[in-house]
């Protein structure tokens, strides 16, 4: 969209930013509230069906998806020329890949990023609802520094086996599950996957394979699906051996490998918080982050989160 569109429903204001399949502007909805505005068109990239596959699914679960560390979806549909996604604007430096520039996060605040990203896909997976493209892009950050999930590829998990529709959007291949890349259906596990790719890069400032020989979507694929991940701290000495044990399990291309459940990823992570930076805090201030750590755990709902 070279231009500002003119709509009957919404007030357009600035761009915030552009991708593949839509454009996304502040804007004022019907009712006076300031929102962003996802705009989207039928491109070679996105077709009529695949949009309204994403928006049908988004009206069907945007409700469930009520919680403070996942962007807000208050309606969807098709105005004018355009389709739209109206959410909550969330103020604040950008998207988590615009913070990262290669060089590594400080430990702590790695785990503080990471401890929220967890509890926005806990709550996702307990009501049945997959990401299906978890990257720095699709993770904003607000004003005081909480990592907020954003652009949910809207699959719905199934049970018992917890599979789901494909993601109608597909994916972004360097942060895709090795099960998701080849084509099969999205799990919550994919997530964890993804994951694992983000919290890498934040402790390390790279990516955990070596993709510098080829720009090949493909190619690239295949190195990702038959290289191990080189080990995190041969990047970053000041990540704990218990903590790189972690991002290695989030990363094994085996699900059954890999952590079933996010519940049992924020809780590593929070012990690890607990006891990698209590060794350099005062006692009072140890006190305290256990009294933060313990008031910020997630609602347990393991008879419900997908696996």
């Amino acid at each position: 969209m070279d231009k500002k569109p003119e709509l009957s429903k919404f007030k357009v204001n600035e761009l915030i930013g552009t991708g593949t399949i839509g454009t996304v502007y502040s804007a004022i909805d019907s009712d006076g509230t300031e929102i962003a505005l996802k705009l989207m068109q039928v491109t070679p990239f996105i077709d009529q069906k695949s949009i309204e596959l994403m928006l049908s699914n988004i009206e069907l679960n945007r409700n469930m998806l009520d919680h403070p560390k996942i962007v807000k979806v208050r309606h969807c549909g098709k105005i004018d020329d355009y389709y739209y996604v109206a959410m909550d604007l969330i103020k604040g430096p950008g998207d988590l890949e615009s913070m990262m520039i290669g060089e590594p996060f400080e430990i702590d605040n790695a785990l503080r990023i990471a401890l929220d990203i967890c509890e926005g896909l806990i709550h996702a997976h307990g009501v049945n609802i997959a990401h299906g493209d978890l990257k720095p892009g699709n993770i904003l950050v607000d004003e005081e520094n909480r990592a907020i999930l954003n652009d949910f590829g809207w699959v719905t998990l199934s049970t018992p086996k917890n599979q789901s529709l494909r993601n109608p959007l597909g994916g972004t291949p360097k942060y895709m599950s090795p099960q998701q890349a080849q084509g099969m259906f999205i799990s919550s596990i994919s997530d964890i996957y993804s994951f694992g790719v983000i919290l890498y890069e934040l402790l390390t400032g790279r990516f955990p394979y070596d993709l510098s020989t080829t720009t090949n979507v493909a190619r690239m694929t295949s190195l990702i699906n038959e290289s191990p991940p080189i080990p995190p701290r041969q990047f970053n000495k000041k990540i704990s051996l218990n903590l790189s044990s972690v991002v290695i399990r989030l990363l094994e291309k085996d699900e059954e490998l890999r952590y079933q459940r996010m519940t049992n990823v924020h809780d590593e992570l929070t012990e690890i918080t607990e006891r990698d930076l209590s060794s350099v805090d005062p006692p009072q201030t140890r006190v305290l982050r256990g009294i933060f750590n313990f008031f910020r755990r997630p609602p347990r709902n393991d008879d419900h989160e997908g696996s």
